[in-house]
Parts: C-alpha cells; sequence; structure tokens
C-alpha cells in the first residue's frame, strides 16, 4: 500500500513538471521568433535555457526515482508469491505430519 503511494505520488510529480516545461519552452521559442528584432543570446534568453535544463533534468530524475519504485515494489510482490507458496507448502506438510502422528499413535495404542 505504501509503495503505491509513492508511485502515485511519483507519477503525479512528473506530471506537475510537464506545464512549466511547456510554458519554459514556448518561451524560449517565442524569443527565437521575435519579429524584427535581432536574435540574440542574452540574459534572459540563457535564464530560460537554465531552466528549461534544469525542468528536464529533475523530470528524468524523478522517471528514474519511479522505475526504480516500480521495480522495488515488483521484488516485493514477487518476494510475497514466494512466501505464499512457501507458507501453503509448510501448511501442507504440517497437516501431513499430523495424519502421520495420528496414525502412528492409532497404531501404537493397539500393539503396545
Amino acid at each position: 500500500m505504501y509503495c503505491r503511494m509513492i508511485l502515485e505520488d511519483s507519477k503525479q510529480a512528473i506530471t506537475d513538471k510537464d506545464k512549466p516545461l511547456e510554458v519554459v519552452e514556448t518561451r524560449a521559442e517565442n524569443r527565437s521568433y521575435r519579429p524584427r528584432v535581432e536574435l540574440c543570446r542574452d540574459e534572459p534568453h540563457d535564464g530560460l535555457l537554465n531552466e528549461r535544463n534544469e525542468l528536464q533534468g529533475t523530470v528524468a530524475s524523478l522517471i528514474d526515482q519511479h522505475n526504480i519504485a516500480e521495480d522495488a515494489l515488483a521484488q516485493l510482490n514477487q518476494t510475497l508469491e514466494r512466501l505464499d507458496n512457501d507458507w501453503s507448502i509448510k501448511g501442507s506438510s504440517l497437516e501431513l505430519d499430523e495424519k502421520v502422528h495420528d496414525k502412528k499413535t492409532k497404531t501404537t495404542s493397539r500393539f503396545p
């Protein structure tokens, strides 16, 4: 349950970065198509590019963390399945042991 909440939160964090990234990319593109103005790489333009790179890095990091969390959840589910299977086998073994013990006690009580 906790892992699923973390996965949902990481998906939401990735989605939350989409809009700001789109805004930065649109602003940077609009600056490059300014009519009657010579294209220049000034401080605001560099700031937009830095912000875009920062957001892209953050999104990439969030995606990596999300993938790691998904892998961890998959491993936990595999472990749970294996433990459930082991538990079932041990339960069957215990039932068999009890049956053998009951038959053994019945047999030994008849023949002292």
